[in-house]
């Protein structure tokens, strides 16, 4: 049996722009005192929904300024590892020979994921009441789902 092999580049974290932080904080709030105060469980869960977002959308773009080193590849479970490696597959730039290159995975997939804050800004706001969130991201995601054919 033989196994896969190592990405050649050994980054094990991804990074988004420093003026998103304070929009991350607010929409995922890991201090929050109960659930119904946040609407993500977490940073990196929020990172993975703009990023399938802005992919959904084929928005990406460059992370603009500084950069933030937000969660680690381990802080993912598989599922959404093998999401984010999907998307970065999918992406013009990516292929399978993504696959070995942690780097370049990450480079993709933050690019969505700042295009995706964008949207999900022009969405609901910079500080939004949770049920008006929930409701739009409901929304959001239905309009990025294909078409189911009949």
């Amino acid at each position: 049996m033989t196994t896969a092999p190592e990405p050649k580049d050994s980054r094990d974290h991804f990074n988004i722009e420093e003026a998103q932080y304070e929009f991350y904080k607010r929409l995922a709030r890991p201090d929050a005192a109960t659930p119904d105060q946040r609407i993500f469980d977490s940073a990196n869960s929020m990172f993975v929904f703009v990023a399938s977002l802005g992919f959904a959308r084929g928005a990406r773009r460059p992370i603009k300024g500084r950069k933030r080193d937000m969660f680690r590849w381990a802080n993912l479970d598989d599922i959404n590892q093998t999401l984010l490696r999907s998307i970065a597959m999918a992406d013009p730039d990516g292929g399978v020979d993504v696959l070995l290159d942690r780097g370049r995975i990450a480079d993709i997939v933050e690019e969505y994921a700042a295009a995706g804050v964008d949207i999900l800004k022009a969405e609901i706001g910079e500080d939004p009441a949770r049920d008006r969130a929930v409701e739009s991201l409901a929304r959001l995601g239905l309009e990025a789902a294909p078409a189911k054919a009949d």
